[in-house]
């Protein structure tokens, strides 16, 4: 049966062989009885077999399927449960029972329709809305996952290895792994070992990349039963606390080219007065190292039953003196009609916290403390309480030198199975999951963190189909500050020179960073609390800058230009005195003070005056009342969106028309005005026939001037008193959209110039704000596409910050993975670059 301490359900019991109970039954209340008695591999077999007579029988599906998932076989779980739902939809213990499976095998999406269902049937259970809720939000659980390093450490074996834990130089971890071929064996024509404790020097580990799965399990004919029932052990062993109704495509049946023995020379048994021929489990010892509390059966030369006839769990301890462990004795709050396991001390080692199913508690296994008094003698246990445990069940706990718990569940929400999470003892308040990659759509659990709270150990099932536990180690990153430059050329066009080499060098060292060119944007990963020069060099031209990352945050982003100056005017304007500006008159600021007008805006292709006009136009009534010695040319403008000749001349004629007919309305004389049209001969960018612009890029192309003549002098003119500012008034459909590299996060060159007109558009109207969201196209996993996704938006989000927008202003931050994609190119659906390009993007929306 699997190793895995889940403890709860087998336990130690009378054993019967299955031959003798089984003997004139027919193949259903056989697979009944063997079902009844958690001899789950002999029921799946007797149940299929049964279903190749019958496959209508409701109730044999409903066990099949339960004994699949018992067993650790989610895909085939998965295929008997939605048969069971299909017939029997009011089903709720079914439904979520379905919804478990389908997250085991990453099918969110569909989950999250079952755990919606399952709310639905008992709305008195929090975990269908809780569940529901976040894979809504599904993203959220892989928001850290470029932050951690997963290895897959190399002292695992052919059995499970589970529930490290500190112990002298090494770790001391749970094991299925014979100790040597002497060692006694439940019987021994399976070579069936039971759970022991084992010791390694970390220092003789070798820790190996691993890259966690992502990807849905799906169904196929070589999960089918006939394929899989020769994996299937013979489960006729004696059922301990240390079994679990999750059992696996057996660890138990050891290869025959070693019998299960343990072969490392690295691994050695604990000790022989703690390891006893029954399951010894999860370990924990005082800082010290010379008390140790560890899960055993209830066992002290003979088993212990219960009332019910089942042996449970019980925590033992042992104090070691003069390099000798003392015979374990068991702690008082043991009880031999419930299990308690799982010992995990506090920091000062006056707290013991552990696992238990007493009465009394809100699900499966809840979590509970006890303090240990000045007198050495225990207090009576107590339940952390439904912030931590829930209506699942709670496990392996772990508390770190912070005071953190960090502990296993699958009543608050994951990614399946059991994940990790963590809480402060000290508040206990909210619980978070750690997320992706520590946790996976597989059971994770046994986690032990080191005293830099950066590295540590964990177990999981992930490998191997969820069929056994292994030992993993984990290594959190420190986020290097980014530094993303780029070149470009003369003062308007900022479009990136690919073709320019960039170095950055570090204050006080040799050599440069090393750096990724992508297209002319280069990355470099910087130390904190250092200075850099950045150099790019083109043609005979040299361009240097200088960065500090002093009080820059882990993480954070650097956004730096180099400008190669080329055009000979610009190079004229930047010689002059003035800096290439124009030498205004005297009295320039004074009339810009008396003067000064904003411009009217206009629809596209569109002359009637908008209610965002009406104020600047009542502006303008105001000042030729207050100066009646002022005159008003009225200027109009189109985009380049039309024609020029005649149809945009039309349209600007069109406009000075709209505006001068208004300002004749209410009060101002002809002989005041006069109009001009100007059609699109003079745009305030770039936006002329064939360029690509924005719809604010064109918005501020439709227009009307105002320019205020006084004895005949233009003084809007000469004293270049036009700005450029959008009212207050955006279309709320007005949507920017930058796009990404296949597989990429990064801000590419072609999206720099959108996001900086976006930076200017906010900053001339503070009263906008926006919406961000990105999204993946479907070429990778669905989980991997959410993170994927995050990190587009944390991209386009910083970018903007980084350019001077609040962060008050981004009023919704949103990412979508694959979910929202622009066109039909789903999985298995054959698409070209460009249309998969389309999907990858970031979208931002004006909104009021």
């Amino acid at each position: 049966m699997t190793k895995k301490i889940t403890f709860w359900t087998l336990l130690l019991t009378c054993f019967l062989s299955y031959q003798a109970f089984s003997q004139g039954l027919g193949l259903k209340a056989q697979g009944d009885k063997a079902y009844a008695r958690l001899k789950y591999a002999t029921a799946i077999d007797l149940y299929e077999q049964y279903l190749q007579q019958d496959s209508t029988d409701l109730s044999v599906k409903k066990n099949l399927a339960d004994s699949y998932r018992k067993v650790g076989d989610s895909k085939n779980a998965e295929r008997l449960y939605g048969e069971v739902v299909t017939k029997d939809p009011n089903d709720a213990k079914s439904a979520f029972a379905y919804a478990q499976m389908l997250s085991e095998n990453g099918k969110y999406e569909e989950a999250k329709v079952w755990y919606s269902k399952y709310q639905q049937l008992n709305s008195g259970d929090p975990r269908g809305t809780a569940f529901t809720q976040a894979y809504n939000n599904l993203g959220e659980l892989y928001a850290d996952s470029l932050e951690y390093k997963i290895f897959k450490v190399d002292i695992n074996s052919d059995q499970s290895d589970f529930s490290p834990t500190y112990y002298d130089k090494g770790l001391v971890f749970v094991s299925g792994r014979r100790p040597d071929k002497s060692s006694k064996k439940v019987y021994a024509w399976n070579n069936t070992a039971f759970l022991d404790l084992f010791y390694v020097d970390s220092t003789g580990i070798r820790a190996l990349p691993y890259d966690t799965d992502t990807k849905v399990d799906r169904y196929t004919s070589a999960d089918s039963y006939k394929t899989k029932q020769e994996s299937l052990h013979s489960d006729q062993t004696r059922k301990t606390s240390n079994d679990n109704s999750t059992l696996g495509y057996y660890g138990d049946n050891f290869p025959k080219d070693n019998g299960g023995v343990n072969q490392d020379t690295r691994v050695t048994p604990f000790d022989k007065k703690i390891n006893s021929k029954f399951h010894e489990g999860p370990a924990a010892f005082t800082k010290d190292g010379n008390t140790i509390y560890f899960t055993r059966n209830n066992y002290l030369g003979s088993s212990q039953k219960g009332d019910d006839g089942i042996v449970k769990l019980k925590i033992y301890t042992s104090e070691k003196k003069n390099g000798e462990w003392s015979r374990p004795k068991e702690l008082p709050f043991n009880n031999k009609n419930y299990s308690v396991g799982h010992p995990a001390l506090s920091p000062d080692g006056n707290t013991l916290y552990f696992v238990s199913d007493m009465p009394g508690g809100f699900g499966g296994t809840d979590i509970y403390k006890v303090a240990k008094g000045t007198d050495g003698k225990w207090s009576t246990p107590e339940n952390l309480g439904k912030a931590v445990n829930t209506e699942g069940n709670e496990m392996f706990p772990y508390v770190d030198n912070t005071n953190k718990l960090y502990f296993s569940s699958n009543g608050h929400a994951g990614l399946g199975g059991l994940d990790i999470f963590e809480t402060d003892l000290n508040s206990l308040g909210t619980v978070e999951n750690i997320g992706f990659p520590i946790n996976s759509k597989k059971d994770d659990f046994g986690i032990i963190v080191d005293s830099t709270g950066r590295q540590g150990y964990f177990s999981s099932n992930r490998g191997k189909g969820g069929s056994d536990d292994d030992i993993y180690m984990f290594r959190k990153l420190a986020a290097p500050i980014q530094l993303f430059v780029y070149a470009y050329e003369n003062e308007n066009t900022q479009d990136t020179l690919r073709d320019v080499p960039i170095t950055v060098k570090e204050e006080g060292k040799e050599g440069v960073v090393p750096g990724k060119n992508t297209n002319g944007l280069y990355t470099f990963n910087l130390n904190p609390d250092k200075n850099y020069t950045i150099t790019g060099k083109k043609d005979t031209a040299t361009v240097t800058k200088n960065v500090s990352t002093t009080d820059r945050k882990p993480g954070e982003k650097i956004n730096e230009a180099l400008q190669f100056i080329t055009d000979p005017d610009l190079i004229a304007k930047l010689k002059d005195p003035n800096g290439g500006k124009k030498k205004l008159p005297a009295d320039c600021d004074e009339n810009r003070k008396l003067y000064s007008l904003d411009n009217v805006y206009y629809d596209f292709d569109k002359a009637s005056v908008r209610a965002d006009a009406k104020p600047v136009l009542t502006s303008v009534v105001k000042l030729m009342k207050k100066y009646p010695d002022i005159e008003i040319i009225v200027s109009s403008y189109t985009d380049a969106r039309g024609t020029n000749d005649p149809y945009n001349i039309k349209l600007s004629a069109k406009r000075s028309d709209a505006v001068y007919n208004y300002l004749l309305k209410n009060g101002v004389t002809k002989n005041r005005l006069s109009k001009e049209s100007n059609s699109e001969n003079a745009p305030v960018n770039d936006c002329k026939d064939g360029i690509a612009c924005t719809e604010v890029q064109h918005q501020l192309n439709r227009r009307t001037e105002f320019y205020v003549v006084k004895n005949g002098r233009n003084i809007t003119k000469e004293c270049e008193l036009i700005t450029y500012k959008l009212p207050n008034r955006i279309d709320p459909a007005d949507v920017r959209l930058i796009y990404f590299d296949l597989n990429k996060s990064e801000i590419r060159s072609d999206a720099g110039p959108v996001l900086d007109e976006l930076v200017e558009t906010l900053k001339q109207n503070p009263g906008i704000k926006i919406a961000v969201a990105s999204f993946a196209d479907s070429r990778a996993s669905q989980n991997y596409n959410y993170a994927l996704s995050r990190r587009r938006l944390q991209e386009s989000v910083n970018y903007l910050i980084n350019k001077g927008v609040s962060a008050s202003r981004i009023r919704m931050k949103e990412f979508y993975g694959e979910t929202h994609l622009a066109n039909d190119c789903r999985d298995d659906v054959n698409c070209n670059e460009e249309q998969h390009q389309a999907n990858r993007r970031t979208e931002i929306r004006i909104i009021r």
